[in-house]
């Protein structure tokens, strides 16, 4: 079952879960067999918050249907290339107010933003990076068998 109907299906925000509970639900990706590498589309001002260690927490309004293991950097306009990589150290979901207490410290945004982006949601996703690594020379997309820039994200082929 896909992480998003899990969380429907259960009640699970604000509940106290049991670590049998908590893997089932979002296992840490890079306990996952089936984890894959994914590319994310992120704007130049947080790319360089990422490598500069001020934002180790990456915000999406959903969870990855397939769990996620390490990122690709895509750094959009105006560099449009792949610019570094960083290992999924663990995705917590649960609502924006919980997620924001337990990622303030890194954001790499304020919190006008990150309430404004979650305006309206029940669910916020932060993907914990680590072990960040700045390409010397970025890549280009076809260098991965991608073939255009995804609004948000997309799985490597």
């Amino acid at each position: 079952m896909i992480l998003q109907e899990k969380i429907k299906n259960t009640s699970l925000l604000n509940k106290e879960l049991s670590n049998e509970e908590v893997k089932s639900i979002v296992e840490p990706a890079r306990e996952s067999v089936n984890a894959k590498t994914a590319l994310f589309s992120i704007r130049p001002e947080y790319v360089e918050k990422i490598f500069n260690g001020t934002k180790k927490f990456e915000y999406r309004k959903q969870p990855n249907r397939i769990p996620i293991s390490k990122i690709l950097i895509y750094e959009t306009a105006p560099i449009m290339k792949i610019v570094g990589e960083a290992e999924v150290e663990k995705v917590l979901v649960d609502t924006p107010e919980v997620i924001w207490e337990k990622t303030k410290e890194y954001p790499g945004i304020n919190k006008k933003f990150y309430d404004q982006y979650f305006r309206k949601r029940d669910t916020a996703v932060a993907y914990q990076l680590k072990n960040v690594i700045k390409f010397d020379i970025p890549k280009e997309l076809s260098d991965f068998g991608i073939k255009r820039a995804p609004q948000s994200f997309c799985y490597l082929p």
